[in-house]
């Protein structure tokens, strides 16, 4: 969903990415930012799941939750707006 959002949003002119490393993937066409930001994202997951019985990972993995949720609830609000 954040893929899709983010890249519709994007081409529309109606956001801009943050993320300045994704903004680069971005300018390089949506392709290859869905491959880096699913790579970034399944690289990371592996790692914390690799590493679930720390309390570090395990609070990585709580973290990357809420932040994602709330980057979703970000994302339904803004719609709702326009």
């Amino acid at each position: 969903m954040d893929i899709s959002v983010t890249s519709t949003i994007v081409s529309l002119g109606l956001a801009y990415e943050v993320n300045p490393f994704m903004e680069i993937a971005l300018d390089w066409g949506v392709p290859y930012f869905i491959v880096i930001k699913l790579s970034i994202i399944a690289g990371g997951c592996y790692l914390l799941w690799k590493r679930r019985h720390r309390a570090f990972a395990k609070a990585g993995i709580i973290t990357c939750f809420l932040v994602y949720l709330t980057l979703m609830f970000h994302f339904i609000n803004f719609f709702y707006k326009i």
